[in-house]
């Protein structure tokens, strides 16, 4: 076997990622190489699954880490595909995650690449006179300058969420961007592409 001789194959890699996944034992690594190829890739797959929830759930939960991931944590609690990018409109899809991802204009966002920095804190709405933080969850749900574009948005939240009217704003806004209604993805994102041009 060319890899017992020392030369480098697909084995070596099936050895090497199979060693990545905490399977040290010398027997259990000679069990594994002995495994038809199917079998071999079935548990690197499996392995390597595992191996990236697991680190993709720590990174996301150390928001000191990453400040970035502040709102995704609150909504995204498990690694899944998400319906939302099911839907056959690419503008609703796009605008979706781009919110979800935090790659829009809102201050929350904007604040942290002004100079001289400007602190969370003080990244305060400018279209309101809440003097409240201009967020995610701020722009969906409290921004008075967006009440009517948000209408639809709450009623179809209403109709598709269980006990939506009773939720705190913070569940609501989690409520909303965990739903897999596709009627309601759609007026969430309709309502992110009409309010886009306005923040």
């Amino acid at each position: 076997m060319l890899h017992d001789a020392g030369f480098s194959n697909w084995v070596t890699t099936a050895h090497k990622l199979y060693k990545e996944h905490s399977i040290s034992n010398k027997l259990e690594i000679d069990s594994f190489l002995n495994l038809k190829c199917g079998a071999m890739k079935s548990i690197v797959k499996k392995g390597s699954q595992e191996n990236i929830k697991t680190n993709w759930h720590t990174d996301i939960s150390d928001a000191g880490k990453q400040p970035k991931l502040r709102t995704y944590m609150k909504f995204k609690s498990e690694f899944r595909f998400e319906p939302y990018l099911k839907l056959h409109n690419v503008k609703i899809r796009t605008a979706i995650a781009q919110f979800r991802l935090s790659a829009h204009h809102l201050r929350i966002e904007t604040g942290r690449h002004t100079r001289p920095y400007t602190p969370a804190e003080k990244r305060l709405c400018l279209k309101c006179n809440g003097n409240l933080i201009q967020d995610e969850e701020h722009h969906l749900l409290l921004c008075p300058a967006f009440a009517n574009q948000r209408m639809p948005l709450l009623q179809c939240a209403t109709q598709y969420i269980s006990g939506f009217v009773n939720l705190s704003d913070t569940e609501k806004f989690i409520q909303i961007l965990r739903c897999e209604n596709t009627q309601l993805l759609t007026a969430l994102g309709t309502y992110l592409i009409n309010t886009a041009k306005c923040t």
